[in-house]
This record gives C-alpha cells, structure tokens and sequence, in this order.
C-alpha cells in the first residue's frame, strides 16, 4: 500500500516542487483512452491554474500524436511523459486528482486505486464509472468531449482547498468490502450456481 512518505519521493524523483498540484493520467496511448484530449485539457487548465503539473504513465501507438500535440499547445514544461511505471499506487499518492479520459470503459482498476486513496476522479461519464464517481461527493463526470466542461471542472478542485478535502473524503469512503477481488469472485461463484441450479429446475420441469 502506497504512504504518505511515496508522495515526497516520488516528486522529487520527477523534479516536481512540492507545492505544485499534479493531475495524473493512467493508461495506454491509444484510441479507447483518448490522451490526446488530456494534453488539450492540460493547456485549458494550465491557463487558469500556473502552478500544475500533468503526469502521464503510460505509451503505446499514439504517443507521437500526443508528443506533436503537446508542442503544438506549448505545454511541454507543464506535461511529464512518465512512460510504463510499476508504481501506480505511488503515483497516485503523490497526485492531486486522478483524469480519466476513456471514451469507454468497464471500472478501470486505476480509478478504485485513486479512490482507495483518496484522490477524487475527474472523468468521462461512461460505462462503470457512471457507477462509481459521483458529482461533487468524490468526483466528477462528464458527457464524452466535453474538454473545456473537464478543464473547469480540475480548475475548480484545484484552487478549491474546501473542495478538495470534500472530494478526497468522499473519494475514501467509497471503495469497501464489495470491491475486495475476493468477494468479487465469490460472488459470481454464487452466481453462477444459482444459474445453474436454476437451469436444470427447468430441464427437469422441461
């Protein structure tokens, strides 16, 4: 479990002072998680918000689509292309608001881990996550595209310290027993036995 200690470390691996705010991004470089829109909320936010950094872990097929994007909107000194990590939990840790900008999805693993630790979710509304983050309680969600209405949003959380806290308690009373891989698999265990039973009351009455 990531410590309040990764916060510290890990900002100083990065070269990040520690009064900046960190808007983090999990995911591959491509389509269905849709990075190019997250440089272009970054250059919104940047522009209300000089004190912020954006991390992106991750790569793939669209990295040099987000590379030209990031020169093209001037933000390379405020976007860090951190690459493949191993150190999610941490990264999360030492962030201020966990993105998401999936153009679909079921329920990212990343997103219960920013939960878990009590970072709010600024994302899509799609899939899963309709579920799971909800409007000023532990997050937000928006309609898919909706940049510049995901840029207020991070700009908001970002200079609202009463929000902030408001969100991140929100955002730590929200994952329990029900999301432990445990329960999951015992659960559609059940499930599936039920099904089953039930299938062959029916072959029998058949």
């Amino acid at each position: 479990r990531a410590r309040a200690s990764d916060r510290t470390n890990i900002r100083r691996e990065l070269n990040t002072p520690d009064g900046a705010k960190i808007v983090l991004n999990i995911g591959p470089f491509k389509l269905q998680k849709d990075p190019v829109s997250f440089v272009k909320l970054a250059a919104r936010v940047a522009k209300q918000c000089p004190n912020v950094e954006f991390w992106m872990a991750g790569d793939g097929e669209l990295r040099e689509k987000v590379v030209s994007t990031i020169k093209e909107l001037k933000v390379e000194k405020q976007i860090q292309l951190l690459g493949w990590r191993r150190d999610i939990p941490e990264l999360l840790c030492a962030s201020d608001i966990h993105v998401l900008t999936s153009l679909w999805e079921g329920l990212p693993r990343s997103v219960v881990e920013a939960l878990i630790v009590g970072r709010p979710v600024v994302a899509f509304g799609v899939n899963g996550l309709k579920d799971i983050i909800r409007n000023d309680e532990n997050g937000y969600i928006l309609n898919p595209g909706e940049i510049d209405q995901m840029a207020e949003k991070i700009a908001l959380v970002l200079t609202n310290e009463a929000l902030a806290k408001k969100l991140s308690a929100g955002a730590l009373s929200t994952i329990d027993e029900t999301f432990d891989i445990n329960n999951m698999v015992r659960r559609q265990e059940e499930l599936y036995e039920n099904l089953t039973n039930e299938l062959s009351v029916v072959n029998m009455v058949g």
